[in-house]
């Protein structure tokens, strides 16, 4: 019982220290957004190329360092990779906070990768560690991780804008205040102390040496069973997921368009009300979903949450074409596309649910194979930012309801290939995962 009392407690701080680190770094997010407009003034222009740099710079650093850190995690533990993370992120504020200045800004961005790559595999490593053989607890801790992931990022973009109107620059420094406290949550946390490798007979996986690189280790990952069949599938709803979020403030705030509901004529408080409403849902249902998802399995889950994102198109297509007058409609419209969300939401703990699950064939892995976490979530934020472009430019807010649908359609076909699949028993007792449906 005292066993199982400090594995909560720990679980619950590691939880605590990511919602810290989301908040602040979204926070440090859309102040460095605030900060760049504020340089932008006659005869000193900030290009739009320099703006969507700063992502991509950000998005870079967190795709080569999440392999490195889920590599260094698996052998070193994973506590002290949690508490680099917001040493990482304090850097990057600090510099900024020294020196306003784009490049460096620019700088500061790289530091925020790598703090978001240092924790992201290390977290989801832990929490794979400490859940092992109990797939009830796993449901609902990687649903919690969801939850303060979400949660951290709209509550960072409102507390930034907040402090950005209040202290301006000054901003920085209570945000390098919540750093402090994330990183006093992980000295709570302690690793797992993991049996002997142990690899699963059927692998093919030879046993990784003392000079493994990143590399080789996310190689080592992806020939673990199960995951080249999972990568489609949540590669591809991360897209979705990242067009939405490149493309859909500025339609809203654009010139109105009188044909499409969504497009333009909103004020910048609508807009923020929208994002609200819409992480309000998604934590809601992720907490939801945390609860079923012992019951139904994670490849179930992941049925119905796709089930969930193939209704959301026509819902938010009803919504698009409404007219301003047609309140019942547009009541109607909004009512269906937010029970869709709801059940679109239980994709993403699902699909953590079922990383977990394929790296249990083979422990000494964990890092590397829950590092692909961040390694496709920015990958495919840039590709769903990137391919919603032409489609937006073509069909406006249309074009990113036939995103939806395209790669709803190509997360359905993995996960139809990822059923045909089940895996393999690990071989070491103590670990066994429950054959999934």
């Amino acid at each position: 019982m005292a066993a199982l009392s400090g594995r909560a407690a720990s679980l619950l701080f590691s939880l605590v220290g990511i919602l810290l680190l989301r908040v602040s770094a979204s926070g440090v997010g859309i102040l460095i957004v605030l900060l760049l407009a504020q340089l932008d003034r006659p005869g000193a222009r900030v290009p739009a190329w320099v703006v969507g740099l700063t992502s991509a710079l950000f998005y870079a650093s967190e795709l080569l360092g999440a392999p490195l850190f889920g590599m260094l995690s698996d052998r070193n533990g994973r506590r002290r990779y949690l508490l680099v993370s917001p040493i990482f992120g304090a850097v990057g504020a600090v510099v900024v906070l020294a020196a306003p200045l784009v490049p460096v800004v620019l700088v500061s961005r790289l530091f925020q990768g790598l703090s978001t790559a240092a924790s992201a595999p290390a977290s989801l490593g832990y929490m794979a560690d400490a859940t092992s053989g109990d797939q009830s607890l796993r449901g609902r801790v990687m649903a919690l991780f969801e939850v303060t992931t979400v949660a951290g990022i709209v509550g960072g973009v409102a507390i930034g804008g907040v402090l950005w109107d209040h202290l301006g620059l000054r901003a920085f420094l209570p945000v390098l205040a919540l750093y402090a406290l994330s990183w006093l949550a992980f000295t709570r946390v302690r690793d797992v102390l993991q049996a002997p490798r142990a690899e699963h007979p059927h692998a093919g996986l030879p046993a990784r040496g003392p000079h493994a690189t990143p590399h080789g280790a996310l190689l080592e990952a992806l020939r673990l069973p199960g995951v080249l069949a999972f990568i489609p599938a949540w590669l591809a709803v991360n897209a979705i997921l990242g067009g939405w979020a490149a493309h859909i403030g500025f339609l809203l705030k654009k010139a109105d368009d009188p044909a499409q509901y969504l497009v333009g004529g909103f004020s910048g408080t609508q807009v923020g009300l929208f994002a609200a409403v819409v992480g309000a849902l998604f934590v809601v249902g992720i907490v939801l979903w945390g609860q079923a998802l012992g019951r139904l399995g994670a490849l179930g889950a992941m049925r119905l949450g796709l089930v969930g994102l193939l209704a959301l198109c026509p819902a938010t297509y009803w919504l698009n074409h409404a007219s301003p007058g047609q309140s019942a409609r547009i009541t109607l419209a909004l009512a269906a596309a937010g029970l869709a969300l709801l059940v679109a939401s239980g994709f993403t703990p699902a699909a953590l649910a079922h990383l977990a699950n394929i790296s249990e064939v083979s422990t000494g892995d964990r890092g590397a194979v829950m590092g692909l976490y961040s390694v496709l979530l920015g990958l495919g934020q840039l590709l769903g930012a990137m391919l919603a472009a032409p489609l937006v430019q073509h069909f406006e807010a249309d074009g990113l309801i036939l995103l939806t649908l395209l790669l709803t359609a190509v997360s359905a076909l993995g996960v139809v290939i990822l059923g045909a699949r089940p895996l393999p028993v690990p071989a070491h007792p103590a670990l066994r995962v429950e054959p999934e449906a």
